[in-house]
């Protein structure tokens, strides 16, 4: 019994660990990009195409052509609140960092980061 209870203190934070946080970010901070692009721009309008898809498939996704091409990519860990947590973190990034090209933001149970460069 006592090796069995010994085992369990090992396995349990172990898998817990590696179910609950892949990214290495402190959790619920934004890093982002300093450059930003300007209000109205066709960058910004595929940001908002990118969060939507992000938001309800994980993985990773582009928008757009050329310089106004914006890379993302979503995931989320085991959680049954999936797009409940990636609408949260998209509401940190476009408070925390308004028009940035790129940021990314860890949360307890997914992580959301998108660039103008591929990822």
């Amino acid at each position: 019994m006592a090796k069995k209870l010994f085992l369990l203190a090992i396995v349990i934070p172990l898998f817990a660990s590696l179910v609950a946080g892949r990214c290495t970010d402190q959790r619920d901070v934004v890093i982002r990009n300093l450059r930003t692009y300007a209000r109205g721009s066709v960058y910004g309008s595929n940001l908002n195409l990118l969060f939507d898809r992000l938001i309800t498939t994980t993985g990773y996704d582009h928008v757009g052509s050329g310089s106004n091409r914006v890379y993302g990519f979503s995931e989320c860990y085991g959680s049954p609140n999936c797009r409940s947590c990636l609408l949260a973190a998209v509401n940190s990034i476009r408070s925390a960092a308004p028009r940035a090209i790129g940021a990314r933001i860890c949360k307890a149970l997914c992580y959301l980061r998108y660039e103008n460069y591929r990822i």
